[in-house]
């Protein structure tokens, strides 16, 4: 009879470390959610921001084409 309560309150340990161990991992996880949230949010801003700047660069050349100037070169 003592053995079984002796294995009982082990697994009674056992179980509420197991607890606090899934709690601190599920933080964890949400932090890192939080950082790559933030990244790719940036990451999509840069693009944009890139997207927007070749259209004006693509807007520019098509109202003066004759700044772009175009050189042949031989293949060797």
């Amino acid at each position: 009879m003592r053995f079984l309560i002796v294995i009982i309150s082990l697994y009674g340990s056992f179980a509420n470390a197991a607890v606090q161990d899934f709690n601190s991992l599920v933080k964890e996880a949400s932090i890192q959610q939080k950082i790559i949230h933030k990244k790719l949010l940036q990451s999509i801003q840069n693009t944009k921001v890139l997207v927007a700047s070749n259209e004006v660069q693509e807007g520019e050349f098509a109202e003066n084409p004759e700044d772009i100037k175009v050189r042949l070169v031989r293949a060797n």
